[in-house]
């Protein structure tokens, strides 16, 4: 491991031992609560679930991991300070502003299989709910989320015997423009899903398998998503089934047609394979705009969280909910799980100076303020207001029209050392 890297896991350990032992923690949370309007909810967001993290991490994105027994001991660490509630609880008690204590609530995005095999286990040993976004469109198919194939591409193509001279036309360029700057994998699949249209990504994709001669069903296992026995023993645990698109895609870039199909058939096929009504709405890779937004709302969702690394409060957007994504490293100290660090990352006090540094989601020409439909109403409150409806007789303006998420604004990984797609 680099010098440098160590050297920054002992200043962040030392760091948060010092503000725990010094009870700053319990001050920076009081104040924190009252800035929020006196009650917080933090929403933790998680992805991969595996046994081994070190002998994973080599074979999936290491920012989208994270080990049994870390996962335990974050949800652990949770309850010590968190009402542990679902989603639709905590948007009830905020939107009815009620006092209490604070909340927490813990999601899944992207739907991968050990979720169930691994994770659904731990949950029910501590009897906790959670959330699990759907891209229905890969459940229960062998086709694999393109931010994997990217990774398993450029993994072979980094291996001995590797070699990127093979690589073709357009997609030369990019590739080895990142490979020239010394990125690694997790790195380049950042880059390339914040800067790279989805046609050209899947262009550089399909290059990647024909240099690796490795077929999408050929990624290794752990890359699965769930089968729909899975999702329908999910639901009969307890666990709420939230969408996050047909085909994770980036939503400010498709016509309002596109986007209308991505946001409405999910809901009806979860429906209809699972037998439960899904309410709540994941932004894949975090990237929205007010256009979006309306469709969601008119879609009959009562509500979407955002990768935008922050608490919510009593009155806050119920369409654009903070969350805060957790891994393996979230806890991560120089001796491995650090009480202290998840102290620090769990109750606020790293949030509440800027660790790490909250990245708006929006598209451009769309500010922070309430999203206002046709119809002149707003949704600002957790509660959302039933007759509130954006007509879909018009196109919602967006002040901008969509561009790539890198010039869009879109978040990077809202963590520090690895990529984090949503």
């Amino acid at each position: 491991m680099p010098r440098r890297h160590w050297v920054k896991l002992w200043g962040k350990e030392l760091f948060a031992r010092a503000i725990v032992g010094a009870g700053l923690s319990q001050m920076s949370s009081a104040a924190h609560r009252l800035l929020l309007g006196g009650r917080r909810l933090l929403v933790v967001s998680y992805h991969r679930v595996v046994e081994d993290f070190a002998a994973e991490r080599s074979r999936g994105i290491p920012g989208l991991l994270v080990s049994t027994v870390t996962l335990e001991q974050h949800l652990r660490e949770l309850a010590r300070r968190y009402e542990i509630v679902t989603l639709g609880k905590a948007l009830r008690e905020l939107g009815s502003r009620a006092k209490g204590s604070d909340l927490a609530v813990i999601t899944f995005d992207d739907g991968y299989a050990d979720v169930a095999e691994l994770g659904l286990p731990v949950l029910q040993r501590l009897g906790m709910p959670a959330t699990v976004f759907l891209p229905t469109g890969f459940v229960g198919t062998e086709r694999r989320l393109l931010h994997d194939r990217i990774f398993a591409g450029l993994v072979d193509l980094l291996a001995p015997g590797g070699d990127p001279e093979r690589l073709r036309g357009e997609n030369r360029e990019p590739l080895l423009t990142l490979l020239e700057r010394g990125l690694d994998s997790s790195r380049i699949v950042d880059v390339l899903l914040a800067a790279v249209p989805e046609r050209q990504l899947l262009r550089i994709v399909e290059d990647l398998e024909r240099v690796s001669g490795r077929r999408e069903a050929d990624l290794p296992p752990g890359s699965r998503l769930l089968d729909w026995q899975q999702v329908r023993d999910l639901a009969g645990s307890g666990m709420d089934l939230g969408t996050h698109t047909i085909h994770h895609r980036v939503l400010p870039h498709l016509t309002r047609d596109e986007l209308r199909t991505e946001l409405e058939i999910p809901r009806q096929t979860i429906r209809e394979r699972a037998g439960v009504e899904s309410l709540d709405f994941a932004y894949p890779n975090g990237w929205y705009n007010r256009a979006v937004i309306a469709e969601i709302v008119a879609t009959g969702y009562r509500s979407a969280v955002t990768t935008e690394a922050r608490y919510n409060g009593p009155g806050g957007d119920p369409f654009r909910i903070g969350r805060f994504t957790l891994w393996e490293g979230s806890s991560l100290g120089p001796g491995g799980y650090s009480q202290a660090i998840a102290s620090c990352q769990l109750d606020g006090t790293f949030s509440a100076i800027g660790i790490p540094r909250v990245v708006s989601g929006l598209a451009p020409g769309i500010h922070e303020r309430p999203v206002a439909l046709r119809d002149n109403r707003t949704v600002n409150t957790f509660a959302r207001p039933e007759a509130t409806h954006a007509r879909r007789d018009g196109p919602v303006s967006t002040g901008a029209q969509p561009a790539s998420p890198r010039r869009a604004g879109g978040p990077p990984a809202p963590s520090t050392a690895d990529p984090l797609p949503s």
